[in-house]
């Protein structure tokens, strides 16, 4: 007898279903890494990230030289999304929206309001680009009369705003 693990993807385990889905999915670290291949982030050393109920932070302990001086500002900085992947979940939650199988597709995503003080608009930008921009292309192909807004019902980015990492209001909240 095998002990082989089979890790069936997203789209393969629901693109037979007659029930159409309704998701609440991450952004940081589901559809964009916050690191690398090999484990290395955008700074190109091994760090450690600690997540926490209201947002993550650099683990200081485990940082190689220079990180710990390095990360917040290219963490903070305009185009730190736009250089990072996208991760194969994102294109799972595409083939599943293309085939009318998402009825709801709602992604939570926790900012810093003492560094966004009006939300991340890198994040709302990048989700224009991409899945909203996606979703639109997609209704206009098929002749789906639908105004801007009622994509957003369809598919939204709500962002969730901390003050630390020990308050603010939680993506359970």
């Amino acid at each position: 007898m095998s002990n082989k693990t089979t890790i069936t993807s997203l789209y393969d385990q629901f693109k037979n279903t007659p029930k159409k889905l309704k998701i609440i999915c991450g952004w940081d670290e589901v559809i964009q890494p916050y690191k690398k291949t090999n484990d290395e982030n955008r700074l190109g050393n091994k760090i450690g990230i600690e997540y926490f109920l209201y947002g993550s932070k650099l683990d200081t302990k485990h940082c190689g030289e220079g990180v710990k001086e390095k990360q917040p500002k290219i963490k903070n900085s305009p185009d730190f999304y736009e250089e990072a992947p996208f991760l194969s979940i994102a294109e799972d939650l595409l083939k599943l929206i293309k085939e009318g199988k998402v009825e709801r597709l709602i992604f939570l995503s926790a900012y810093d309001k003492r560094k966004f003080a009006n939300g991340d608009d890198r994040k709302r930008k990048i989700f224009r680009e991409t899945f909203a921009k996606y979703v639109f292309n997609l209704k206009e192909k098929h002749n789906i009369n639908l105004c801007t807004s009622k994509i957003h019902e369809f598919v939204s980015l709500e962002l969730i705003p901390f003050d630390s990492e020990e308050k603010g209001q939680s993506k359970a909240d």
